[in-house]
């Protein structure tokens, strides 16, 4: 399975709003790669051993997937400038390293170099030209030469969990996965050799992650180390190392790692972590408020990512339902698409507007708590690891409403939009997310299967005028040629936590704030008061309004993901949680 190959698409929803705003915003900003680039040339990260070297790579990331769905040839030619500033970065001893030699491997040094890997290895998946892409593969190749001839078990090398004095070097083992990449498309087996000896020492000194999970550790927050979004990295290399290996052993403890991720610490937006950054046994703690970050936009983005693998490794639809929920809820509440301001907590000002907050509140607190991963250029301007990461999900989420395998095309999510590929035509339309009914177009030369939600528990399809009701939920199939109109069962459904509730409405969780409650005490509303709760008109681009009666004023409850968008008011709050 794969994303769908499409030859055009023409929309004007949420999803083309996200795309063209992190296009303008980011992506097509040569100022932004300029200073991205620099940071090699001034080893910008050697005297404070910070992670300013993550930057271009994630970003670079991000631009090519919002590529591969977009095809825009000014995106591809900004890139590629970038790519090709970066290449004049090497070194003679073909590191890409934002620190000195003297001074290297340590803290987020490796870190860094992953990330520089990591985007190389995506654009030159996107690559056109033969030649620019033999440069790239060969500047990837020389980058992790050098690491191999430094790291291992050999005498005079150092171990990777020792190339970092953070999370017991879990960020620097992280790397396994871009390892991996290079194997598959140099086929130099001591690349392989390379990811498994990472794989030998288990993510971290004095330990092994890998045995904790076998052992039977299932919380993720008895790991050793907790910090969520590297040990999510890391296992992702273990998933793609016992894919190339069709190693069953460990195909199961990765597997187990993300089911445990998923019922310990996946909250109702579908992030992980409320004790700042670190796994926290979230499903249980979404109500705190004690600590100063929570649902760090990092860890989201990089679970999608994971999600998204999972996905079409094994055709399981559980897996895209979470990817939906962690993509509509807490991803797209991280889009700063007001331009607000950023605080940098630790330098305590403001800083600059960037594309994506950082951290998500769950419980009556505010977003732009602060810009995650922040640092200053040389230039005097900043940027954040978040902000930076963020075009991965973005292109992401565009990319998997639709995808194929060798007998079907299957329709995940219901955008507004038309779709049209070398054999097939789909044109969607409707309002799917507040009243859950949509019409599809279709003529294929393979079948068409459309997601039924796990939500929806009675489905009623109607093509060519006969009418079914489905009450199994799942991949139904069209046929290849005709018009279905689909009335999907949307509902508030409940979800319970000590004295408190929150509500999801399909694949939307909902939200309440201050702004657009300005005369309701939030810690004071109740679920089981609010009387004739109904739909009403949406603001453009955001998913579900609904306006009730609390105490004989008016209450509006909406999709988190617009809920206390205006955050350089540090007065106004959003909750995904309310009193029962």
């Amino acid at each position: 399975m794969q994303y769908l190959t499409f030859q055009n698409i023409k929309q004007n929803n949420q999803i083309s709003k996200m795309i063209d705003f992190i296009s303008q915003e980011q992506l097509l900003n040569r100022e932004m790669w300029s200073r991205f680039v620099s940071v090699f040339t001034d080893k910008a990260d050697n005297e404070d051993e910070y992670w300013r070297g993550e930057y271009w790579g994630k970003c670079m990331r991000g631009g090519c997937l919002v590529y591969q769905f977009n095809k825009s040839k000014e995106l591809y030619e900004v890139l590629k400038e970038a790519v090709i500033k970066l290449l004049k970065t090497q070194d003679e001893l073909g590191r890409f390293s934002t620190y000195k030699v003297d001074n290297e491997f340590k803290s987020w040094d490796i870190w860094c170099r992953k990330y520089v890997l990591t985007g190389l290895l995506h654009f030159y998946d996107i690559c056109h030209e033969e030649d620019l892409k033999k440069v790239v593969l060969n500047a990837c190749m020389r980058h992790v030469d050098y690491l191999i001839s430094k790291i291992g078990n050999k005498p005079g090398q150092i171990r990777i969990t020792d190339t970092s004095e953070w999370w017991l070097g879990v960020n620097s083992s992280s790397i396994l996965e871009a390892i991996i990449d290079l194997y598959k498309k140099s086929k130099e087996a001591r690349y392989f050799d390379f990811a498994s000896y990472i794989v030998s020492e288990g993510g971290i000194r004095d330990g092994s992650l890998i045995e904790e999970v076998k052992n039977g550790i299932h919380r993720p927050v008895e790991y050793p180390e907790q910090k969520a979004y590297e040990t999510m990295s890391f296992f992702e290399g273990i998933f793609e190392y016992a894919k190339l290996t069709n190693n069953d052993e460990l195909m199961k403890i990765s597997l187990r790692f993300f089911e445990d991720v998923n019922k310990y610490e996946i909250s109702i937006i579908g992030n992980a972590g409320t004790n700042e950054e670190c796994f926290s046994d979230t499903v249980i703690n979404q109500l705190t408020k004690e600590t100063r970050f929570m649902q760090e936009t990092c860890v989201v983005v990089t679970w999608m990512r994971i999600l998204a693998k999972l996905y079409f490794h094994t055709g399981d639809i559980k897996y895209y339902e979470r990817f939906i929920k962690a993509g509509l809820n807490s991803f797209y509440g991280s889009i700063n698409f007001n331009k607000e301001k950023g605080w940098a907590y630790f330098a305590k000002k403001d800083v600059e507007p960037l594309p994506f907050d950082s951290y998500s509140p769950l419980y009556l607190n505010r977003r732009g708590i602060s810009t995650g991963g922040h640092n200053f250029f040389k230039d005097g301007t900043s940027y954040g690891c978040c902000a930076c990461i963020g075009a991965a999900s973005a292109g992401l989420l565009a990319n998997l409403n639709y995808a194929e395998d060798e007998n079907n095309i299957y329709i995940n999510e219901y955008f507004n939009s038309e779709v049209k590929g070398k054999d097939f035509e789909i044109k969607i339309s409707g309002d799917y997310f507040s009243l859950g009914e949509v019409e599809i177009e279709y003529k294929s030369n393979k079948p068409i299967k459309i997601r039924i939600p796990q939500w929806s528990k009675k489905t009623l399809i109607k093509i060519d005028n006969e009418e079914h009701e489905h009450k199994e939920t799942g991949y139904i199939s069209l046929g290849k040629v005709g018009k279905a109109i689909i009335k999907f069962d949307l509902h508030i459904e409940v979800h319970h936590l000590k004295e408190y509730v929150a509500l999801t409405y399909g694949d939307i969780t909902l939200g309440i704030d201050s702004e657009s409650n300005p005369n309701i005490d939030l810690k004071e509303l109740s679920y089981s008061q609010i009387r004739d709760l109904k739909l009403c008109e949406t603001k453009l681009g955001d998913f579900v309004t609904l306006i009730g009666n609390f105490n004989n004023q008016k209450v509006i409850i909406k999709d988190y993901a617009s809920c206390g968008k205006h955050w350089e008011d540090h007065s106004l709050i959003l909750t995904a949680w309310i009193k029962e």
